[in-house]
């Protein structure tokens, strides 16, 4: 629409909108008294919007955007058409720097594209601004390599359940960088544990042994299944360290050529070659041929044909007890009766993926523990140090015993100040009272939802283990839009699917938090469903 000197001309910018919204909008909007409008950047300016009106807020907060970023003043005159927002880029002629922005819009997602400003000198008063959110952004797309689409907003600082951006607005985190900051961002007492093990020693290698590693080793051999633990930095390295030790072993053990791995659909080990040769997705392999072989996929969850995979030369299989890529889906029962059952049959080994579900994520200190199952080896990362690198295997001396040294290794793997993070986390998270309130909010969650799906009428299913919960909408809803506006509203969300969303929060998200961020994503539906 035109910001002119009288009004928002709003019939520019409801195209796609029905007649009788755009006389409406345009009746409230051009009278600054009316009841349905409201004044949005000063009682001196000209701009009005319809406060009922889902497009003109959303004008309302690109403008104020568009002021932040370049400086402008409230009198400031811009043309802004709505095909611009939408699909390409948008000029702001009226502001001094000549600043060029492009804005993602409402319909559609995209990564943060470049903010050019063609104007701005040290001497200006927005140099500060400029180089910090424009320059940044701009680094990013011009020094990394295009592997991920990030939000278009550069973080700050995080505490607890809540980010900040450079330009200090406040977001509720539902995502725990991915299930990841079990604890919360930068935890306190982590943080002194961290900021103390800093001083004293900070890399080793595994040719000298450090006291936190071996503690953490104790800790999980005596709070799991395990006899003995190796340490790596990620999920896809104990991904990786899990297959090399089986194969050692059954190879070892029985007969050489007994390496083949039974994997499953909608599964996801990392994005190592071993990694998307077991997940075989077409969205992860596509491109990176020729993949490690010895691999056979099988529907998840699906005990016909299953037993065909299995023969003499089965090494090993490995699943995931929680799925999240088409939502949280958990392992039928039947399904794991029958996995153990064909692996005591032909010898093979059972490798549990837990480096999601793993540390408390699903209610229980790893998921295994409600599955009637003992795994043989087992993955975990992600949350056992808070956001310190740290991943690992479990696993039984039996098994430990066919790798001797030098047959894997790491070089970072391990490190006292990721175990010495790990052990507190490991202390805390264990503990049954602790487990029990991840459970509640569980609740929380799942209860606040079928509410809105019962308002709302557009979710399709809801799916949960422990604080990994998703939700699948029907045909009316894109996601990548729902996340972008939840961003613009205060929330971080993740997507699953091209119809799924997921949350991963804290496991120690306060109660209200949880309720108020579900309020902030029923709101940014129904702006979509509206739109």
């Amino acid at each position: 629409g035109l910001l002119s000197e009288k009004r928002l001309m709003v019939e520019s910018c409801m195209e796609g909108a029905t007649s009788v919204e755009a006389q409406k909008c345009t009746k409230a909007t051009s009278n600054k008294y009316s009841d349905e409008s409201e004044p949005v950047l000063g009682a001196d300016n000209y701009l009005y919007r319809n406060k009922y009106c889902a497009l003109c807020n959303f004008m309302t907060k690109f403008i104020k955007v568009v002021n932040d970023i370049v400086g402008c003043n409230n009198k400031s005159r811009f043309t802004i058409p709505l095909n611009n927002i939408i699909n390409t880029t948008t000029y702001v002629s009226s502001c001094p720097f000549k600043v060029q922005i492009s804005f993602p819009g409402v319909l559609r997602r995209c990564p943060p594209q470049r903010f050019l400003n063609k104007t701005c000198n040290k001497n200006n008063t927005h140099y500060n601004l400029c180089n910090s959110y424009a320059g940044i952004i701009n680094d990013y797309a011009n020094y990394t390599v295009p592997f991920y689409g990030p939000a278009d907003f550069v973080v700050k600082k995080a505490k607890g359940s809540y980010v900040w951006d450079i330009n200090n607005k406040k977001y509720i985190d539902f995502t725990a960088g991915i299930a990841v900051t079990n604890l919360g961002h930068s935890n306190s007492e982590l943080t002194k544990i961290l900021n103390q093990q800093s001083k004293n020693v900070w890399h080793l290698s595994n040719l000298y042994i450090n006291e936190h590693a071996v503690q953490l080793s104790k800790k999980l051999c005596q709070k799991t299944f395990a006899d003995k633990v190796f340490f790596c930095n990620s999920g896809a390295e104990s991904i990786e360290a899990a297959v090399k030790t089986a194969r050692k072993y059954t190879s070892k053990k029985f007969k050489k050529d007994k390496n083949e791995i039974i994997s499953f659909s909608s599964s996801f080990h990392g994005r190592t070659m071993l990694g998307i040769a077991l997940a075989k997705a077409k969205n992860l392999i596509d491109g990176f041929a020729p993949l490690p072989k010895g691999i056979k996929n099988h529907p998840y969850n699906k005990i016909e044909g299953l037993e065909k995979l299995f023969s003499d030369k089965t090494s090993a299989v490995i699943l995931e007890l929680v799925q999240w890529q088409s939502g949280i889906t958990k392992a039928d029962q039947k399904f794991i009766s029958k996995i153990k059952q064909l692996a005591r049959k032909h010898k093979a080994l059972i490798i549990i993926d837990e480096v999601q579900s793993g540390i408390g994520r699903t209610g229980t200190f790893f998921a295994y523990e409600q599955f009637n199952l003992v795994p043989d080896i087992l993955c975990f990362a992600k949350g056992i140090a808070n956001g310190f690198p740290l991943g690992g295997i479990l696993t039984s001396n039996k098994i430990a015993s066919a790798m001797t040294v030098g047959s894997h290794g790491t070089t970072f793997g391990g490190g006292p100040i990721a175990c010495a993070i790990g052990s507190s986390v490991v202390d805390t998270i264990s503990k049954k009272s602790f487990l029990q309130k991840v459970t509640k909010k569980e609740k929380i969650y799942i209860n606040e939802l079928d509410s809105i799906s019962k308002k709302l009428g557009c979710i399709q299913s809801i799916s949960s283990a422990g604080l990994w919960v998703s939700v699948e909408f029907n045909q009316g809803i894109n996601i990548d839009n729902l996340i972008a506006l939840a961003h613009t509203k205060g929330l971080m969300i993740l997507k699953a699917n091209i119809n799924t969303v997921r949350f991963s929060p804290s496991l120690i998200i306060e109660d209200d938090l949880i309720k108020k961020g579900l309020g902030i994503f029923e709101s940014s539906i129904l702006a979509l469903l509206k739109k």
